[in-house]
């Protein structure tokens, strides 16, 4: 997080910023945009994805002066969105993705390799679950004494529909084949045969993960991608660095942190030449991808995308309408360039920034100023009054995208007398549209329709009363913002945080799959009064996660629900 102020010598002065735009970095760029100078000014956002309303406006008045010579350079695409959505000019300089590179060719992975101790068995068992049939070729070492009853083996039997061999010496290497290390024997691949020994050094593992990930890098070269899991020992560490020389991938877990520090052990896999490092998870979706890299993916590979994505990130769209998923997914490949969903998801899992773009994607971010307004005065005129019995009045709206219906609750709450008593929680799963929402900033082009939608919802003045023009944006009432609480809140995995007199959640759960539905449903109940109101969007209902199990029509034209008692 820095500032840094270049006068160059053409009179030209640079303001570049890094990171992202914390207090004290924000005091000090409206510091700098205040200080005079008769020549142009360069102001470069590199990392910022989301502004405060203070340096928009604040951006905005310096473009709007009679001798502007500002210029605004723009690398993130959701700040640039941003300021293209309220009519800011500038220039974007960044890219869809972080490395612009000429059209993505398709994944040659050839060969997949696992290695890990007798503790890594269950990740290595979920990995092979989760790898989709194809021609690739999977070794697999697992650290176990020939003198131990054997488990990999059958176990993985009842895994994958893969053929598995446990190989003799000298036979060939077949595609769509999974070849699993004996016991007490070390496994080496050359010439596209299979070599079983019993050399190696008295007192190391056999059969060992070095021994066979170094015969690979050289019979596979770039082709091939090997992943080490856990963290005992140092077999196979420098074999990891030979696959990486010759340009395979050459992954490594990622060990969890906790309070117990950082074993010897650790410490060397931490320090060894990895790739990436990576959890068993996301490393799944490495294996599924590099096994189906075709477009569209498949569901099957879409799933282990996903739940790689939430051990990295900690968003769970697994449970999000397939046909949501892939639609949202499938445009994202589109922009990438990518030829392939295997380099697609590898961008994704190890650049945030493309994540940014993916929670984007699968944010709900649809919506306008008073929009279903005859649901809205239907709420105004028969239910506002009942709220007029409650001294204090909670409402959670979820899911609030950029905020235009929210504000558009409170107008209609202070027109009735309601405002002052009321607190809104607004959330959503989306920290950029909870920002922009906060701001409190919309384009004045949707001025029109918001002012006819306001009177067709039951508003009793004017619109314009509540808001304050800016050019090409308008900000709303600071008396608005103060009654509304933005916080991030996930319906998909975070609970009750609150009882409330009236829960509004308008076309999100058309987006989820029965599963989540039901647990939102279950959410609602347990976060509803007993004499609460539910309002749904005019597409859903009841029927949507088993909603009747808890609640009961109370003007079911209008998607309006109390508890059942």
């Amino acid at each position: 997080m820095s500032l840094f102020i270049d006068q160059r010598p053409e009179g030209k002065r640079q303001i570049s910023l890094l990171g992202p735009l914390d207090k004290t970095l924000e005091k000090a760029l409206l510091k700098a945009i205040a200080q005079p100078h008769a020549g142009p000014t360069e102001i470069i956002f590199y990392d910022a994805a989301v502004l405060t309303a203070t340096t928009l406006t604040a951006l905005h008045a310096q473009l709007n002066q009679p001798t502007n010579h500002t210029t605004l350079i723009i690398y993130h695409s959701s700040l640039a969105q941003d300021l293209h959505r309220l009519g800011l000019p500038f220039r974007f300089k960044g890219s869809h993705y972080s490395q612009p590179n000429p059209p993505i060719q398709p994944s040659t992975i050839q060969a997949l390799a696992l290695g890990g101790s007798i503790q890594s068995l269950q990740k290595i068992l979920a990995i092979v679950a989760r790898l989709p049939k194809s021609d690739l070729v999977l070794f697999i070492v697992s650290h176990v004494s020939e003198h131990e009853i054997a488990l990999l083996d059958p176990l993985l039997q009842s895994t994958t529909a893969y053929r598995l061999l446990i190989p003799r010496h000298l036979a060939t290497v077949q595609p769509g084949t999974i070849y699993l290390a004996p016991p007490g024997r070390n496994m080496r691949i050359t010439d596209g045969l299979v070599y079983l020994t019993c050399d190696g050094e008295k007192g190391r593992a056999r059969p060992s993960i070095g021994e066979l990930f170094e015969s690979l890098a050289y019979e596979y070269g770039p082709t091939l991608m090997a992943a080490l899991l856990g963290g005992e020992g140092e077999d196979g560490l420098e074999a990891m660095g030979l696959i990486k020389e010759r340009h395979g991938l050459a992954l490594a877990e990622q060990q969890s942190s906790d309070c117990k520090g950082v074993t010897s052990d650790e410490q060397v896999m931490m320090d060894a030449p990895f790739s990436m490092r990576l959890s068993w998870q996301e490393i799944a979706s490495f294996f599924a991808a590099a096994a189906q890299p075709q477009l569209p993916p498949s569901q099957w590979v879409v799933d282990c995308f996903l739940q790689g994505v939430e051990s990295r990130y900690g968003y769970a769209f697994q449970d999000y309408a397939t046909g949501t998923q892939q639609r949202r997914i499938e445009k994202m490949v589109s922009e990438s360039g990518s030829a392939c969903f295997f380099r697609f998801q590898k961008k994704v899992l190890t650049q945030p920034d493309c994540f940014d773009r993916l929670l984007q994607a699968f944010s709900i971010g649809v919506t306008q100023f008073f929009r279903h307004p005859e649901q809205l005065a239907h709420l105004v005129e028969n239910y506002f009054p009942y709220l007029q019995s409650f001294p204090h009045i909670r409402i959670w709206l979820a899911g609030c995208a950029t905020g235009e219906t929210c504000y558009s609750l409170a107008i209609l709450l202070h027109e009735a007398g309601l405002l002052t008593r009321s607190q809104i929680y607004a959330t959503d799963i989306n920290p950029i549209f909870l920002q922009q929402a906060r701001n409190g900033l919309f384009p004045s082009h949707e001025l029109p329709t918001a002012r006819e939608t306001y009177q067709r919802s039951g508003g009793q003045h004017n619109f314009d009363d509540y808001i304050v023009p800016h050019g090409p944006f308008f900000s709303v009432q600071p008396m608005l913002q103060q009654k509304i609480l933005f916080c991030q809140h996930t319906l998909v995995n975070d609970g009750v945080f609150n009882i409330f007199q009236l829960i509004i959640c308008s076309n999100v759960i058309i987006y989820f799959n029965g599963t989540l539905q039901n647990r939102v449903m279950d959410l609602f109940a347990r976060s509803l009064h007993q004499d609460g109101i539910l309002m749904l969007g005019p597409t859903e209902g009841l029927s949507g996660g088993n909603g009747e199990r808890h609640f009961k029509p109370e003007s079911a034209n209008m998607r309006i629900y109390r508890l059942k008692q």
